[in-house]
């Protein structure tokens, strides 16, 4: 309900009168509570709650968490739930924690700051292996039913190899010409310059040292047999060659022509220094093609290593484009392929009895298929971004694998291999500014030593067998999206996210959650792809047993903040009282121990703090710890436990100062002196409870009920309570000033406002709030208004408390209290 100012006006106007009619001898009766009228909005009258807002920054999230349970209900699987990944930060604390087993599911209800986005569920089975799993955080209080494994599609025995690209492409797979039959029927056009009439054949039995073309290369061709040996010179134009069993071609520096092919037959050799194809040639290998290096494989070139063939380049192929190359034997480059397939016409095809190698494979082409073995150096695609490889089956790049798209199916990306065991290597993806993909499919895995996510990467492990990435660390650029049945076996995430007082700052990664995060080498699942087991899953240890019960804690400060001058509108520096719950935790599963400091005092009266419990019984629970009176205890004539701090802060927090002396402390900078020093008073609350699902509720904050006291009982007036929204007062507590002033927990006659609720004013303001964080809140200077401090802060209230608006807590002007 908005007020306007000239309201307030006519109010104070006639309280005057209203308090003369109520002049009696009582009025200042203590056993009487005097009438208080109410004041203006100190922020302004159109700061206005909406309806309905309840200042909370605290969520209840509900937990039905199912495991798949391997051993059929004979022992118990942990559970444990945190608000960062446990990953990063082993030191971390679960915030709950509990068993389940089959027909069992652990159930549990948390409450968390509304910023928390992601929740981190860790599994420990019997065999001590932890997994982890990610999700996100719902809204309005919904259930999150998390099954910590993944339902596969199918389980079927996976083929020797994967099968993907293979419709992005034609197969190859040819014979050799047959020959037998063929007469020699050669007509020289011009002889001594070597030309053969097209359409001709020209066989070569013994000997032969001279250049051939044909007469008219680019009309047709003419073709060359060779049975003996024949030393090549110079460019071979419009050319059909066939090297026979038996036979062999040699030369210096080759340059087969447009349109010519090379075909060497199983027996043959073809043996160069250097060799270069112009545009639209051939190659048809079935025996053995040796060069030390081929300078050019120009646009629309086809090369073809049959089965048991060998393509043996002793240095570099230097350039490699737009161009096909179908491999069903041995491809040996002793030093690097670089490919130029900006035009994206370019194929690679590893058969599976194919066998490549290079010392690095630079470039990309539009697709690069591997069905069995892929061995080099470097393997880097970052110049063609819109590149794809399918690899099948086993591809090592000992140093570096540097990839824009690629599918890995049943397949493995590593380092070399040792024996029995294969090393990682370095990972990298790039893109264009596109989303880049990476599929895993059918049990495949990337074993890296760091892996480095291009900007807007998607992982995505399927539904079928899980897939792994195994690295020691990995790097998360822009946003990676991580999806289906994936191990994320990794020991550091960088990128991951940083715990700030809104939420997760710096977080480049969104996760489905059925991605499993393990250590490197502590996941439990074994990848075998086509060449053997690459990872040979962690079979935990041998003797299976309940894994032990963790203590569980709150790595959350929860700062609360009170106005003192309640049922009226203080001037909201909230300042007044500075309370912080700095951690909680419960040890042997039922001590519950709740550490804090009353850190300010901006109030000018006598005032005390006090925390009831909701929802717990004080039956059975043994108290200890340390406040203002010594040894803590629960106060009497209460129906829920309530335990006072302190009866006079001032005093609690400046021991040396008198009992009235009530000067602000860490609120005033200029005051000096014993009062902005030290971080006020220290207190502890030690509760041992009879169950431990009492001290796990107990340490509920929306369980917590922190509340300030204003003013103390007097006569039959209870002492006055100021409590956050929502929260009733204690049987203590007085209710006579309900309705009153600016008050809405009762109908407001003077104002004519409708209830709101517990310590919610007319206008839907609040007189205390609580402000989860991983720090201390740092609360305004004083008579410094907080929302000249805290600028975001009216529009996180008038929003109703919307989730962007969560980081005003954060952003602040020079106008909070730091001690001189």
């Amino acid at each position: 309900m908005r007020i306007r100012k000239h309201d307030y006006l006519v109010i104070a106007l006639a309280a005057p009168l209203f308090l003369a009619a109520c002049a009696d001898k009582d009025v200042y009766d203590p056993n009487k509570v005097r009438p208080i009228a109410p004041v203006e909005n100190p922020l302004g009258e159109d700061f206005v709650a909406p309806e309905g807002f309840d200042w909370s920054m605290i969520t209840t999230v509900k937990l039905n968490v199912e495991v798949k349970d391997q051993f059929n209900g004979q022992y118990n699987y942990l559970v444990e739930v945190f608000t960062s990944n446990p990953l990063s930060n082993e030191r971390v604390t679960p915030l709950s924690a509990g068993y389940a087993k089959h027909g069992n599911n652990y159930i549990a209800e948390i409450s968390i700051p509304k910023a928390t986005t992601h929740l981190f569920i860790r599994q420990t089975d019997p065999k001590q292996r932890k997994e982890i799993f990610e999700y996100a955080v719902p809204k309005d209080g919904e259930t999150i039913n998390s099954k910590l494994y993944f339902t596969e599609v199918q389980t079927k025995a996976l083929p020797s190899h994967g099968t993907s690209g293979w419709d992005q492409i034609t197969p190859m797979n040819i014979e050799a010409t047959p020959i037998d039959g063929i007469k020699d029927d050669h007509i020289f056009h011009y002889e001594a310059g070597g030309q053969l009439k097209n359409n001709t054949t020209f066989i070569i039995e013994g000997e032969y040292a001279k250049g051939l073309t044909s007469e008219n290369w680019n009309n047709g061709t003419a073709t060359v047999i060779i049975k003996g040996t024949w030393k090549m010179q110079g460019t071979l134009q419009g050319l059909r060659i066939i090297v026979a069993n038996h036979g062999k071609i040699t030369g210096d520096n080759i340059l087969l022509g447009n349109g010519s092919s090379i075909e060497i037959q199983k027996g043959g050799i073809a043996e160069f220094k250097t060799f270069s194809l112009q545009t639209d040639d051939v190659i048809h290998n079935f025996g053995t093609f040796k060069t030390d290096k081929i300078s050019d494989v120009n646009s629309g070139c086809l090369i073809y290593n049959g089965k048991e063939a060998t393509f043996d380049v002793t240095n570099n192929i230097e350039s490699f484009k737009s161009s096909t190359l179908h491999n069903h034997g041995n491809f040996i480059v002793g030093g690097n392929i670089r490919t130029n397939d900006n035009d994206l016409k370019g194929i690679i095809a590893n058969y599976e009895t194919g066998y490549l190698k290079a010392t690095e494979f630079i470039g990309g082409v539009k697709t690069f298929i591997n069905d069995n073995i892929v061995e080099v150096e470097k393997y880097d695609a970052s110049n063609i971004t819109a590149s794809w490889l399918y690899n099948n089956c086993t591809f090592i790049a000992k140093k570096a694998f540097y990839f824009t798209q690629l599918v890995v199916d049943n397949g493995s990306i590593t380092g070399a291999q040792n024996g029995n065991a294969w090393a990682a290597t370095e990972v990298k993806s790039y893109n264009d500014g596109n989303i880049a993909k990476l599929t895993l499919k059918n049990g495949s895995i990337i074993k890296s030593t760091t892996f480095t996510c291009g900007s807007s990467l998607e992982i995505n492990a399927g539904i079928n067998t899980p897939s792994m990435v195994q690295a020691e660390t990995i790097t998360y650029e822009w946003t990676t999206y991580l999806k289906g049945n994936l191990i994320l076996a990794v020991n550091n995430e960088i990128n991951a996210g940083v715990q700030v007082s809104w939420g997760i700052s710096d977080r480049r990664y969104e996760k489905e959650p059925s991605v499993k995060i393990t250590k490197k080498d502590e996941a439990k699942e074994e990848i075998e792809t086509c060449t053997g087991i690459i990872y040979e899953g962690n079979s935990g240890n041998p003797d299976p047993e309940d894994p032990s019960k963790p203590d569980i804690g709150v790595n959350i400060v929860y700062t609360y903040a009170f106005e003192d001058q309640w049922p009226a509108y203080g001037d909201f520096d909230m300042n007044d009282v500075i309370v912080s719950i700095n951690k909680m935790s419960i040890t042997d599963n039922k001590k519950l121990t709740i550490q804090g400091n009353i850190r300010a005092v901006g109030s000018s009266r006598k005032t005390g703090i006090g925390i009831q419990f909701l929802n717990v019984s004080s039956s059975g629970v043994t108290l200890s710890g340390k406040v203002q009176s010594g040894t803590p205890v629960f106060e009497s004539g209460q129906s829920n436990p309530v335990v006072i701090l302190s009866t006079n802060v001032h005093k609690y927090c400046n021991p040396s100062i008198a009992d009235d002396d009530f000067t602000f402390y860490c609120t005033d900078p200029i005051a000096g002196g014993v009062y902005n020093s030290g971080n006020g008073a220290e207190f502890e609350i030690a509760q041992t409870f009879p169950t431990a699902e009492a001290a796990v509720k107990a340490m509920n904050i929306n369980n917590i009920d922190v509340f300030i006291i204003s003013k103390e009982a007097q006569g039959d007036t209870r002492r006055t309570e100021i409590h956050l929204p929502n929260y009733a007062p204690t049987n203590l507590g007085t209710t006579e000033l309900f309705g009153m002033s600016n008050d809405a927990s009762a109908y407001n006659n003077t104002l004519a406002s409708q209830q709101k609720g517990y310590y919610i004013s007319t206008e839907g303001l609040a007189w205390g709030i609580c402000i989860p964080s991983t720090e201390v809140w740092k609360w305004p200077k004083e008579r410094k208004k907080i929302t000249d401090v805290y600028p975001e802060f009216k529009a996180w209230v008038i929003s109703g408390g919307e989730t962007e608006n969560q980081d005003w807590i954060s952003n602040h002007n020079n106008d909070v209290f730091i001690r001189p």
